[in-house]
């Protein structure tokens, strides 16, 4: 392989490594009022429910300060809550943190389904289940990457409150410091090779 094929396919490789962007932390402590309403914007985030079809609801999200901290949780059983980007770009979906705002006496585990809506078209189902104990519980998941949209639904209950929501933009990001220097650093490297390569000919 020669020089300038070796820095074509250096570039593409660090050109593929500098479109995946750092994971987002969705958290809604800079939330100010716990009047949220049926969307919420954070970063290139969008968070929405839809009051579970009721018509003329605006008030599908709500927001809670427990210690300090602040919160999410549906206000209406049954109803689906969408995380998507604002530009309608893919995504990958990490992890979100869960916990039940109301215990209501039940025994058990409530499930809650979570919906992938992936760019291919195709869909995935995954259910979890969160315990009645208080405190938050962290759920990852393998099956949300190269995401347009994910959804979750309380099956059994309302008032499920969420937070600390990891999700990684896909494609088309500005490349970080490190990434950038170590793209110079390999192009400088190929420079210098090609120009060795070059004398030694002329020797």
């Amino acid at each position: 392989m020669n020089i300038r094929h070796m820095a074509s396919s250096l570039i593409l490789s660090l050109s593929a490594a500098t479109s995946m962007a750092a994971p987002v932390l969705i958290d809604f402590n800079q939330q100010i009022s716990t009047k949220v309403g049926n969307s919420l914007q954070f970063s290139e985030f969008l968070i929405s429910d839809d009051c579970a079809g009721l018509k003329g609801k605006s008030d599908c999200l709500v927001g809670q300060v427990a210690n300090k901290n602040f919160s999410l949780f549906n206000n209406y059983g049954g109803s689906v809550t969408r995380l998507s980007r604002v530009d309608g770009k893919s995504f990958d979906f990490l992890s979100i943190a869960l916990d039940q705002y109301i215990n209501n006496g039940d025994q058990g585990k409530t499930p809650v389904e979570f919906k992938f809506n992936y760019t291919d078209k195709t869909g995935a189902k995954s259910t979890v289940k969160v315990d009645h104990k208080a405190g938050w519980e962290q759920f990852s998941f393998n099956q949300g990457l190269s995401l347009l949209s994910v959804s979750w639904t309380v099956k059994n209950s309302q008032w499920m409150r969420f937070d600390n929501i990891s999700a990684q933009p896909n494609g088309n990001q500005v490349p970080e410091p490190a990434t950038l220097a170590l793209t110079l650093l390999a192009l400088g490297g190929l420079a210098c090779s090609r120009r060795n390569s070059s004398s030694n000919k002329r020797g």
